[in-house]
Order: C-alpha cells, then structure tokens, then sequence
C-alpha cells in the first residue's frame, strides 16, 4: 500500500466524513485522519454448493509458489531490472492460464517507462461491462512480498481458478506499476483509458498488502468502503462491501471489518464517480517498505483464505454460469 504523502493524506481525511444508508440504517461516520472506527455487518449469503465446489479449486501450493517467485525477483522499483522481469512473468503465467487477451498499458515515470498489466475475461452477455479485480506490482524497500506479493498471488490464482468458468460481465484483471510513486499507474489508466472510453465498470476490487504475519493469528480481514464525498458511490460501495464481508465469512474462515478505502490504487477510480471496495489486512505488518518484507514474516494460509473469498466475490458478481459449471 502506498505511503501517505501529505497530499495523500488530505485524500483520507476526506474519505473519512460520510453519511451511509447500510442495510436500512442511517449510520454517521465520525471525521478522523487517517482511519475510521471499523464496524461490523449482519448481512448474510448463504452456501451455493457450485461457488463452493469452484472456491475449492484455491490452490495453497499455487499461492505459495506464486508469493516465492515474487520474492526472488527483488526490488521492483521503477526503471529496475526486477520489476521487468516481474511483468514478463506474471504476463507468462496468465498465457499459461490461457489468457490471449493480455495488453500492457504504457505510461511515463521520471524518466521510466513502465507498464500497467491488463488482462480480460471476456462476459458472456455483458462483454463491455466490467469487474475489475486489481492490485499493484511494484514495491519500495525490499522486495515486497506482502506489500503487494500477496495481492498478485491472490489475483493470480483467482485468474486461475476463473479460467474456465464462463461469466455474463467481463473480468479486467490488472496489475498496476509505481503504486508506491503515488498511485502513478492506476492515475494514467484511468486518465488514458477508463475516462476517455467511459468504461461501464460495475465494481472495482482492490487487493493491497494481505499477507498477514508469521507465527501469529490471522484471523480477520478489513473490507474497505468508499466514504467519500460523492453520496451514490459511498452506497453503492457499502451494500457491495457488506456483501463481500458476507460472502467472505461463507467461504472462507475469516472474520471481517468494515473500514474506509485509502492510499491505493481504487482511488483514481473513485475519483471519477466509479464504486470500488477492497481488502486489507486488519493486523498490520511492521515490516512494509523494508528488506523484510519476506515470506518468512507471512501468513500464507491467510493469503489463501483471501483468495478463496475473492473467488466468491467474482463469481457472485460476474454472474458466473453455475448451470454449465455443473453440466
């Protein structure tokens, strides 16, 4: 997750002063600096044997394999021989997925050119309407394994697990680079392509920094919702968040909060009235931003529960054809 610049964090503070209307209740959300008093959901999804069956498939050995290569790519800062060989392999794993659809998205950094990775799934009835599941793959300080290996990992195996599993919306899985420079890639994708083409975008799911840490209990994941100033994204943000909680208890063994969205890559897309959510961990690693941001200081078994979780919220969302899956 991006650091907080001052400027960043006049952003939170303005996403910290809502009013939401959330299952029926009026709830005022107090004003604060950098984090709102998180609060809990009642809402409740119940077991589909198909999403379960499908959720199943969430491989603890493909995680793990995904967050060990990431870490032996190093530092993937800007303009870095790491952070090319990054991209060429996380583009090389969603071809082994059998995805074609695969573009990158070029913008200038500095002096850097560097690319955000764009991958499509496309719906079966609503090819130009879009879930965006997204996450960044640069790091700052180390090689970033859980700010935002973890992130990765979860998108690649939810690109995975999805591969053939047809969907009436269209999934956009995007791999964000210079996160950590100020939200620098996701700002020129929204700049370049989703304003220009006024994209149709039902949601955008933003998975940053949920590794967890060793040797402790990881037992609760942070759902973030908009609480910005635009009322019609906030509502919509927190019915789609509620749901994400809900479906995050059904399928996987984690407990959830609700939280504001801050410092990361939803924001540009917020920013032009688009609803996001996300995820982030509740218990905060103390080793972001450094040389040990390691796998030895993770909780993969977390990182599995989340994907689990996330696979739910696609398929719930995407309208995914359980009928065929079952045929």
């Amino acid at each position: 997750m991006e650091q907080l610049t001052e400027a960043h964090m006049g952003n939170a503070r303005r996403l910290c002063t809502a009013v939401l209307t959330i299952g029926g209740c009026l709830g005022a959300i107090a004003s604060c600096g950098t984090e709102t008093t998180p609060a809990t959901v009642s809402v409740e999804v119940p077991t589909v044997p198909e999403i379960l069956e499908i959720v199943e498939r969430v491989s603890p050995d493909s995680i793990l394999a995904s967050l060990r290569q990431f870490e032996s790519l190093g530092v993937k800062s800007p303009g870095s021989q790491a952070i090319v060989e990054t991209r060429e392999w996380l583009r090389d794993k969603y071809r082994s997925y059998g995805y074609s659809d695969i573009t990158l998205h070029e913008f200038d950094y500095e002096t850097h050119r560097l690319q955000n990775i764009v991958v499509n799934k496309t719906g079966a009835t609503q090819p130009d309407r879009f879930l965006i599941i997204d996450g960044h793959y640069d790091t700052v300080g180390g090689p970033g394994v859980n700010d935002n290996g973890s992130g990765v990992a979860i998108i690649l195996e939810v690109a995975r697990v999805l591969a053939d599993i047809d969907c009436d919306v269209s999934i956009r899985f995007i791999n964000f680079s210079a996160e950590e420079e100020g939200l620098v890639g996701s700002t020129a994708y929204v700049e370049d392509i989703v304003a220009p083409q006024d994209l149709d975008i039902l949601l955008v799911l933003n998975i940053d920094e949920v590794g967890g840490a060793a040797d402790t209990t990881n037992s609760m994941i942070t759902c973030e919702r908009d609480e910005g100033s635009l009322d019609q994204n906030n509502a919509a943000s927190a019915a789609y968040t509620d749901t994400i909680a809900a479906l995050t208890h059904t399928y996987s063994s984690l407990e959830t909060q609700i939280a504001h969205a801050y410092g990361s890559d939803y924001l540009p897309f917020e920013r032009e009235g688009y609803v996001i959510t996300g995820f982030y961990e509740t218990l905060e690693s103390s080793h972001i931003h450094s040389p040990n941001d390691v796998l030895a200081n993770m909780n993969p078994g977390y990182v599995t529960q989340i994907a689990r979780a996330t696979v739910a919220a696609a398929l719930h969302f995407a309208g995914a054809d359980l009928e065929q899956h079952d045929r």
